[in-house]
């Protein structure tokens, strides 16, 4: 069964994504709601943009929590041997029909390659950061179709 972009577009939206500071800390965002912490934290890393993206529940389909943990294991994997600076990261939904997705803050990286990252990990959209700009939902280049 294939999802609409509508209602994954609203999935999106009504999940808070947290991201886990060096010091241990957490810092929320929204998307389309502006975040001064993240642009200071941006500020501080030295990165213009970066790009949240999980592993978990590939193409929006629900997988299991050993299946999820080793997806996210390989992306982690992946990420530190490109030596990509990232933060732990979550997609936390406002209701409770999906569980939590564990994903990674990636700093410092080009939209062209968040979306090759993400399309390698099964996703059909990322969440942009930018400094001064609210996040935003990006789809990949093989996402579902509009309705």
């Amino acid at each position: 069964m294939r999802t609409s972009r509508a209602s994954l577009a609203a999935a999106y939206h009504a999940t808070c994504y947290r991201i886990t500071r060096q010091d241990g800390s957490f810092l929320e965002t929204r998307i389309g709601t502006p975040c001064l912490e993240l642009d200071a934290l941006l500020k501080h890393s030295g990165a213009a943009h970066a790009a949240l993206i999980t592993a978990h529940n590939p193409y929006g389909i629900p997988l299991g929590t050993a299946a999820n943990a080793r997806r996210a294991a390989r992306m982690d994997a992946w990420l530190a041997a490109f030596k990509a600076r990232s933060l732990p990261a979550a997609g936390v939904p406002d209701e409770g029909s999906w569980a939590a997705e564990r994903g990674r803050l990636i700093l410092d990286v080009p939209p062209a390659l968040a979306d090759r990252v993400a399309r390698i990990a099964g996703q059909l959209a990322w969440v942009s950061y930018s400094v001064a700009a609210a996040p935003s939902l990006r789809w990949t280049t093989h996402a579902v179709g509009s309705d």
